[in-house]
């Protein structure tokens, strides 16, 4: 009991902990981007205003890690492991969750549609009320994992896993196709296809098609997965070649200054104000930034300096391995919690009501590391132990 309660505490011989650090940090992100955009409308804070449009970064350091990992994975297992496990890994934790929202969501229909009924003038319970119903109709898309491509969906990050999944399909095919028939040539085609979703990003801004809905399909969000998959092939590259680099303190501190400034302008910068930059080139200022951070963890592994011990600690490996429960469920934490925070009073002053928003914020990440916890060993947990059991065969 000890062991199945505490065990994502330990720290494994596998476990690269910078890499458990960035889904840490895109968790943490992915927590607090829905209050902000809900905030954001109460505040004149540039700095809030600029968090609520440029957090969707956290999404793209998810797909990185994905296509890093996915990259290895095929290099120890065969493609029907590979599905099986991936498969017990996310269906069945994401199908819970579907569950509970198609639940909520058919109650809060039910309830709105009642409301309705008695002051049809509400315009506000009148657009609630058709959203709702476009999530119900569309039901089959998060089923199907597919509705990435649809409007609406049930589970709010169902858009996200769709395209995850789709990827876990399609990118070990392609690993398998590139390693056999062109392995010489591997690099270009995967530098190939992370052109192509760019060209496919302004092709979609072009043509003013579903802009502000760009980052649900997986053709233009292809990138930031190949990205990963670039970067597991330096890492290989490395690792066989067994080298050492040497670069001087100075370099190396201009390189920390020069990460912390992107990273910085990436979450306070007001590029979302230029229409190319937010909707086709803020993907690959992201991933290209995550790229050479892991880059520089991967380089200095040995010498361990004062900036890669910041991503160095263990509690970034709990916080990492529960993380998709929270992913999944942190719409139903947040909804608890914002229906018994009524007692709060925002002043009207923007400095005393940005304290109550980061004093917000700072429990409800709180909650959803605690909350997200007491899920995953009731609904994510058992399904890790069949493919732990899997893994010793």
């Amino acid at each position: 009991m000890k062991k199945y309660l505490f065990s994502e505490f330990y720290i494994e011989q596998k476990d690269f902990l910078p890499l458990h650090a960035l889904r840490t940090i895109a968790l943490i992100q992915f927590i607090i981007l829905h209050p902000l955009i809900g905030f954001a409308q109460y505040t004149d804070s540039k700095v809030i205003q600029s968090l609520a449009h440029n957090l969707i970064v956290c999404m793209d350091i998810l797909f990185l890690l994905s296509g890093y990992f996915i990259f290895f994975s095929i290099s120890k297992e065969n493609l029907k492991n590979f599905y099986l496990k991936r498969f017990i890994r996310i269906i069945p934790t994401f199908y819970i969750a579907f569950i509970l929202y198609f639940y909520l969501i058919h109650q809060e229909l039910n309830k709105t549609s009642k409301i309705i009924n008695l002051n049809s003038d509400n315009n506000q319970l009148l657009e609630l009320y058709k959203a709702l119903k476009l999530s119900i109709q569309y039901w089959w898309g998060d089923v199907l994992f597919i509705s990435n491509y649809l409007p609406a969906r049930i589970v709010n990050v169902g858009w996200a896993i769709s395209t995850i999944v789709q990827v876990y399909i399609i990118f070990p095919l392609l690993i398998h196709f590139t390693n056999k028939f062109f392995k010489s040539y591997r690099i270009l085609f995967w530098v190939f296809l992370y052109f192509l979703a760019i060209l496919f990003r302004i092709y979609h801004y072009n043509n003013h098609f579903l802009e502000e809905k760009i980052y649900f399909m997986t053709h233009t969000r292809l990138d930031s997965f190949v990205i990963g998959i670039l970067l597991a092939e330096f890492t290989l590259y490395y690792q066989d070649k067994k080298r050492i680099i040497q670069i001087p303190t100075l370099l190396r501190l201009m390189i920390i200054l020069i990460f912390l400034f992107n990273f910085g302008y990436i979450l306070l910068g007001d590029y979302y104000k230029i229409p190319l930059m937010n909707y086709v080139f803020k993907y690959n200022y992201y991933n290209l930034t995550f790229f050479f951070l892991v880059m520089y963890f991967i380089l200095f592994e040995n010498s361990k300096d004062w900036f890669y011990q910041l991503f160095n600690f263990n509690f970034y490996s709990f916080v990492s391995k529960i993380s998709y429960t929270i992913f999944l469920f942190g719409d139903f934490f947040e909804s608890l919690f914002f229906k018994n925070i009524h007692f709060f009073q925002f002043e009207l002053n923007n400095e005393i009501k940005v304290f109550w928003i980061v004093t917000l914020i700072v429990f409800l990440i709180l909650l959803d590391l605690i909350l997200g916890w007491i899920f995953f060993l009731i609904f994510e947990k058992p399904f890790q132990m069949i493919k732990l059991k899997l893994n010793t065969k």
